[in-house]
């Protein structure tokens, strides 16, 4: 197994079609250092801390409703396409001197509608990484997303029914989903960002009334 950092030789047995025999080939890999995370199910408010070595996703995160998991500035995580379910909080407290960058990975609600997320993200820069991704039933919540470029996901940033004040403003999307939302009685502020090359229909999917402006669009193109 890979579970220490360090070179390894991994020796490979394949046959040759042109030469009709099997031979073996060795081939040398490098594990980096990294905190390797394999949670789960949080049972206590959590903080993620080190700027000295990534942490490492070996398995999906899980915060339940009366749990925190908080992410400090500067530190990056290597999610290995696991995602981190929310039913309690997240907050991803970049600053703009030390962002927090995740590669690889998904954030999304879960749970039932008795148990609201809460999603915080600040200035981070999200990889391949959907910062609110709906799967399920009807999911509330709530999201302030703010001074993040988020780029290469096609998941939408869907808000079934939020729970509460939505904040977007001031983010650079690159090749990534749109926004969209169902009926909401709460404030959906969407402001100030940039989108470019969106790989849905459109960037922004108006559902009900929501304050929609001081946004830049740049069209992607199409075949």
């Amino acid at each position: 197994s890979f579970d220490k950092p360090g070179k390894y030789i991994i020796s490979m047995k394949y046959y040759d079609t042109q030469q009709k025999n099997y031979l073996e080939k060795n081939i040398s890999i490098t594990i980096k250092e990294s905190n390797v995370i394999n949670l789960r199910l949080l049972k206590e408010d959590t903080v993620l801390s080190d700027t000295t070595k990534p942490y490492a996703l070996i398995g999906g995160i899980s915060i339940p409703h009366d749990i925190k998991l908080t992410i400090n500035p500067g530190v990056t995580i290597n999610g290995n396409h696991f995602g981190i379910q929310v039913e309690g909080s997240l907050e991803v407290n970049g600053t703009k001197e030390n962002p927090i960058t995740i590669y690889d990975s998904n954030i999304a609600p879960q749970g039932n509608r008795s148990f609201d997320a809460n999603i915080i993200i600040k200035h981070g820069n999200l990889i391949g990484t959907a910062p609110y991704s709906s799967y399920g039933d009807r999911i509330g919540g709530t999201l302030e997303l703010s001074d993040s470029y988020l780029y290469d996901f096609t998941d939408e940033i869907y808000l079934w029914v939020p729970s509460g004040p939505v904040n977007i403003v001031r983010n650079n999307f690159n090749t990534t989903g749109g926004i969209n939302w169902e009926l909401s009685r709460y404030s959906i502020n969407i402001e100030n960002n940039k989108f470019e090359n969106w790989q849905t229909q459109s960037a922004i999917n108006i559902n009900t009334l929501a304050k929609v402006y001081g946004n830049t669009f740049i069209y992607p193109k199409r075949e």
